[in-house]
C-alpha cells in the first residue's frame, strides 16, 4: 500500500462487508499509531508524524490531546535522548487510551 492510499479506498469496494467503515477506520487509527512508533525508530518524517497527530486528534480528542501536543512540541528538540523518552511516553499515554476506549481500533 502507498502512503498515498488509505484504507478508506481499499475497503469501499468491499461489496460484502457490513463493517467496511468500522474496519477502515481501526486501520487508519493503526496506521497513525504505527506512524509515531516509526518516528522513534527513525523511520518516519516530521510531516507523516504531524499527520498522524492531528489524525489522532480528530479521532481521540479532548481525553489524549495533552499527550499529542506534547508530541508534536517535542518533534523538533535538539536532545534526542529527551526527545525519545518524551515521544514513547506519549505514545503509551495514547496507545493505552485507545485500547481501553476504542473497542474497533
Amino acid at each position: 500500500m502507498t502512503p498515498a492510499m488509505g484504507w478508506k479506498q481499499i475497503y469501499r469496494d468491499m461489496a460484502f462487508s457490513p463493517y467496511k467503515e468500522e474496519l477502515a477506520a481501526g486501520q487508519e487509527l493503526r496506521d497513525s499509531l504505527l506512524t509515531l512508533r516509526r518516528f522513534l525508530d527513525g523511520q518516519a518524517s516530521h510531516a507523516e508524524v504531524l499527520d498522524a497527530l492531528r489524525h489522532l486528534d480528530y479521532v481521540c480528542g479532548q481525553p489524549v490531546r495533552g499527550a499529542i501536543e506534547q508530541f508534536g512540541r517535542c518533534l523538533y528538540w535538539d536532545d534526542a535522548d529527551a526527545r525519545s523518552e518524551v515521544a514513547r511516553d506519549c505514545l503509551v499515554r495514547i496507545g493505552g487510551w485507545i485500547s481501553r476506549n476504542k473497542s474497533g481500533g
